[in-house]
């Protein structure tokens, strides 16, 4: 489950888990890197959805991605964070 407070840590160092790594903050296991990489796919496909570049098929294939965070404010959070970008 992905909760605020991981996307809050995927935010923190702008999707770098290299950073995030160098950091120390990882140490303490707030994100696994599997989670890590599901955040990174979501953004990506966030940014295909909002650029335009997305079938009807994807967008719906999307929607089931959306039931891994916790809450729907946890997903327009990250969300919110690609519009910015």
């Amino acid at each position: 489950m992905i909760t605020e407070t991981k996307v809050r840590e995927y935010l923190w160092c702008n999707g770098d888990i290299d950073g995030y790594a160098r950091s120390g903050r990882a140490e303490k296991n707030i994100v696994s890197d599997e989670e890590w990489a599901f955040i990174d796919e979501v953004v990506t496909k966030i940014r295909l959805i909002q650029n335009g570049l997305a079938s009807q098929e994807f967008q719906k294939a999307h929607e089931s991605d959306k039931a891994c965070f916790d809450s729907e404010d946890t997903y327009k959070l990250l969300q919110t964070y690609e519009q910015k970008c």
